[in-house]
């Protein structure tokens, strides 16, 4: 009777991780898309990931999403990831930026498999950015090729800047460093 006890709690267990694991993570499709250029106070920024490849804007669920390591370079913050509590803290002044101006070249749009993570947590200094879409859903962070993206929107909205589009284009403008406190 106690073995049976024991492995009906075991798989219990076992099933509660597995849940927890699929509540945190939801695998998805995105749309990678190299043809999306950025401007950024009126000039064209080309991203690169932390190993120095090129990283391009993805889009899912109809929203258009940078690296987060990419906005930091932008708007002059630090980015600290710290995997024990799943955060992405953006903190203090960066002394300089790593973002290049030199063109990439461009590969084909093509379908990538992201996770879309709901155990991430977004830090701006000493404040927990909440994000959400047009219609007051909750937006999560994308986990794609060991990078966090988030949407351009939720982006401005950090940065306390404006987000326009226009063709294949999009306009981020700021003009300094505030924190939205609505976020």
């Amino acid at each position: 009777m106690k073995k049976l006890f024991s492995t009906i709690v075991l798989c219990v267990v076992f099933s509660l991780g597995i849940c927890a694991y699929a509540i945190s993570s939801v695998n998805a499709s995105a749309v990678i898309r190299p043809d999306i250029n950025v401007l950024v106070n009126g000039e064209t920024k080309y991203f690169k990931s932390a190993d120095g490849n090129y990283v391009y804007p993805l889009i899912y669920k109809d929203s258009t999403y940078l690296p987060i390591r990419a906005m930091g370079e932008v708007t002059g913050k630090n980015i600290n990831w710290d995997e024990n509590t799943k955060t992405i803290k953006l903190y203090g002044k960066k002394e300089q930026s790593q973002n290049t101006v030199s063109k990439p070249n461009y590969t084909a749009s093509k379908t990538v498999k992201v996770q879309e993570r709901t155990d991430f947590t977004v830090m701006l200094e000493d404040k927990k950015c909440d994000f959400t879409d047009s219609k007051g859903n909750k937006i999560y962070p994308l986990l794609y090729n060991g990078s966090a993206y988030l949407p351009l929107r939720s982006i401005g909205s950090i940065i306390g800047g404006t987000v326009d589009w226009a063709d294949n284009t999009v306009y981020l403008n700021f003009d300094s460093f505030t924190v939205d406190r609505k976020s």
